[in-house]
C-alpha cells in the first residue's frame, strides 16, 4: 500500500517581528510589507517592472520563488541574443553585454604529432605513439593527463607549414605536488635544418594559486606569426615541485584569430552569474524590497473583490504582502491562476519544448531536433575553455496540465539530450504557453515590437489592478513567441512598471481585506496540508502518492 510521507519543520531561530496581522479563518498571518506595487515572480521582466515602478516614485516589493532573480533566462539557459536582436532597455543591455574575458580562449588546433625528450611517468603514462596531449580532453588530472617527473622538452611536428601565432599548454596543478612554472616556445624557420629560434616565454598565470585538477590551467604563448612546421616547448616546474602533469597542447595559426568569418560564426553566451548579479544590483539601487524562496499560495482581496495582496510561504512560515497593484511575472502564471483569471483551455497533445545543452555530442531521436542556425552558440567556461551549445526542440506528449505530467516531460527531455560529455544544461524546459488569458484587449497582428502591444493585453477581464506579465498575455501564440524573447518581455515589463506606478498613485487606501477561497489552480489534485502553528486546514495541490520520499535530496540520499 502506498503511503504519503509528510515532513513538517519548525524554525526556532531567526524569528521576525511584524507590524500587523491579518486573520483568515481563525488563522493569523503576519503582514510582511505594504507596498504600492507588488511583483510576484523573479523573472527578468518582473525585475524590470519592479525597477521601473520604483523609479516612478512608488514603494515596490518583489517576490521570487527561486533564490535568485532572472530565472527565465538562467534556468532555461536562454543566455544569448539572436541575430538582429538588440537590447531595448538599459537593464537588458547590461545583462546581454558579455563581460570581458580576462583569460585566454582556445581555438581549433592544427593537427600535429609530438615527441618528448624523456619518457612519461608510469603513474600517468602517454600512449606508445604519443597522443594524449592531442585528444581534446583536459578535465581530469587523474584520467586525462601525462606526467613528467622533471622539466621536459616537447617537439611538435605539424603536417605541413602554417603561419603559427599561438600555442596553449594546458597544465594541471596541485599546490606543493604538481605544477608548471613557465613555458618557452622555439621554432624552426623554413629552409633551415635543426636550427631553433626562440619566440617567447610565458609564466603560469596561476602558479601557486590554488588547485586545478578538474580543469587544466591554460598557459598561452602568443607571438607574431611565424611560418613553420616544427616547434619546441621547454616546460619547466618550480624547484620545490615534484612533477608536471599536462592535459593538452593546442597550436593555432594566424587565420584562426583574424578571419572575419571565424569571428562572425559564433555567438557567445553571457554567464548566468552576470545576469543574477546585474538584476540584484539593479533592484537594490532602485530601492526595491525583495524576498527569495517564497511561494504565493493565496490571493488577498479588498472589499470590492479586487486583489490587494498575496499570501506567501517560505522557511519562516506564512506572510502577507499587501499592494495596490499586483503584477504576475511568474513563468507559468501562478498568480494569474490563483486570482481566478479566465484562461483558454489547455490543448492536450504533442507540445514542442526547447532545452539547451552545453558541450557533448549532438544527440539524435525521432522526438528531437537541433534548432538550425548559421552562427554556432558557444559557452566560455572556467579558464577560457570553449564548449559548443546545442539548442534542441523536443516533441513531448502532454495529456494534461499537471505537476506529474511536466515532471515526466522534464525527465524525458533529459534522457534524450544527455551524454557523458555534457558540461551543463538548462535546469528547466522552455515552452511558449499554449494558453492565454481572456484579456481586456487582444492582439493577433504580426509582431511589430514590444512597444506596439496594447497594455490591455496584459490585464485579465474584470481585474483593474492586476497585470499578467508573461507568455499568458492576450496575444496570438505566434506573437507570444516574440514576446517571450527576454529583451522583448523586459521592454514590456518596463512599460507595465510605469503604468502600475501611475495607477497606484491614484488608488486609495486598501480596505476590507479578506482571503479569496474560490480561486483555484486548474486541475488541482485533492490533498491537504497543515501548518505547524495549529492553523486551520487549507486545501493545496498534491504532487503524488509515494512509497518513499526524499526532501532536500542531495547526493547523500541517492
Amino acid at each position: 500500500m502506498k503511503k504519503i510521507i509528510c515532513c513538517i519543520a519548525a524554525l526556532a531561530a531567526g524569528v521576525t517581528a511584524f507590524a500587523s496581522e491579518i486573520i483568515f479563518s481563525n488563522n493569523k498571518v503576519p503582514v510582511l510589507d505594504k507596498a504600492d506595487v507588488v511583483v510576484v515572480g523573479g523573472t527578468a521582466a518582473g525585475a524590470e517592472a519592479a525597477i521601473s515602478a520604483a523609479k516612478s516614485g512608488v514603494r515596490v516589493f518583489l517576490i521570487s520563488e527561486r533564490t535568485f532573480v532572472g530565472e527565465d533566462i538562467c534556468s532555461t539557459y536562454r543566455l544569448w541574443l539572436e541575430p538582429g536582436e538588440q537590447p531595448l532597455t538599459a537593464l537588458a543591455k547590461e545583462i546581454f553585454t558579455p563581460e570581458p574575458v580576462s583569460i585566454p580562449t582556445i581555438g581549433r588546433s592544427l593537427p600535429f604529432s609530438y615527441k618528448a625528450n624523456k619518457p612519461s611517468a608510469k603513474l600517468h603514462p602517454d600512449t606508445p605513439q604519443p597522443s594524449v596531449l592531442t585528444d581534446g580532453k583536459w578535465k581530469s588530472a587523474a584520467k586525462e593527463s601525462v606526467q613528467y617527473d622533471d622539466n621536459v622538452e616537447i617537439d611538435i611536428y605539424l603536417e605541413k607549414p602554417h603561419p603559427v601565432n599561438k600555442v596553449h599548454v594546458l597544465a594541471y596543478q596541485r599546490v606543493g605536488d604538481f605544477e608548471v612554472d613557465k613555458v618557452s616556445v622555439l621554432y624552426e624557420p623554413l629552409n633551415t635544418t635543426g636550427k631553433l629560434t626562440p619566440l617567447t616565454e610565458v609564466k603560469n598565470p596561476e602558479s601557486g594559486n590554488g588547485n586545478y585538477e578538474n580543469n587544466a590551467i591554460i598557459i598561452s604563448a602568443e607571438f607574431k606569426p611565424v611560418q613553420t612546421k616544427h616547434l619546441r616547448l621547454l616546460i619547466t616546474k618550480p624547484q620545490n615541485i615534484k612533477r608536471i602533469l599536462l592535459g593538452e597542447i593546442v597550436v593555432e595559426e594566424e587565420s584562426n584569430q583574424k578571419s572575419p568569418d571565424k569571428q562572425n560564426s559564433v555567438i557567445a553566451l553571457v554567464k548566468p552569474m552576470q545576469v543574477k548579479r546585474t538584476l540584484d544590483e539593479a533592484l537594490i539601487n532602485a530601492g526595491v524590497q525583495f524576498i527569495f524562496a517564497s511561494f504565493p499560495v493565496q490571493i488577498i482581496n479588498d472589499e470590492s473583490g479586487q486583489p490587494c495582496g498575496v499570501i506567501i510561504v517560505n522557511r519562516s512560515g506564512k506572510q502577507a504582502v499587501l499592494g495596490k497593484v499586483l503584477i504576475d511575472a511568474t513563468m507559468n502564471g501562478v498568480l494569474t491562476r490563483l486570482v481566478g483569471a479566465q484562461l483558454s483551455p489547455y490543448p492536450a497533445g504533442t507540445r514542442e519544448f526547447k532545452r539547451v545543452v552545453v558541450g557533448g555530442q549532438i544527440m539524435k531521436s525521432d522526438s528531437l531536433s537541433l534548432v538550425a542556425r548559421e552562427q554556432q552558440l558557444i559557452a566560455i567556461g572556467k579558464q577560457g575553455i570553449t564548449y559548443p551549445v546545442h539548442e534542441y526542440k523536443i516533441q513531448i506528449q502532454i495529456p494534461e496540465y499537471s505537476i506529474s505530467t511536466f515532471q515526466k516531460a522534464e525527465q524525458f527531455a533529459r534522457d534524450l539530450t544527455w551524454n557523458k560529455e555534457v558540461a551543463d544544461s538548462s535546469e528547466i524546459l522552455f515552452e511558449v504557453p499554449p494558453q492565454q488569458i481572456r484579456a481586456q484587449s487582444y492582439y493577433d497582428g504580426a509582431w511589430q515590437g514590444a512597444d506596439k502591444i496594447p497594455i490591455g493585453c496584459f490585464k485579465p477581464e474584470g481585474l483593474n489592478n492586476f497585470y499578467t506579465l508573461n507568455g499568458y498575455a492576450g496575444v496570438s501564440r505566434q506573437t507570444a513567441e516574440y514576446l517571450m524573447r527576454p529583451v522583448n518581455i523586459m521592454a514590456v515589463g518596463e512599460r507595465i512598471g510605469k503604468v502600475a506606478a501611475d495607477q497606484a498613485k491614484q488608488a486609495g487606501s486598501i480596505a476590507g481585506i479578506k482571503a479569496d477561497k474560490k480561486a483555484k489552480t486548474a486541475n488541482a489534485i485533492a490533498g491537504e496540508i497543515r501548518f505547524a502553528d495549529g492553523a486551520a486546514w487549507h486545501r493545496l495541490p498534491r504532487s503524488g502518492d509515494l512509497d518513499c520520499g526524499w526532501f532536500n535530496a542531495g547526493s547523500g540520499n541517492l
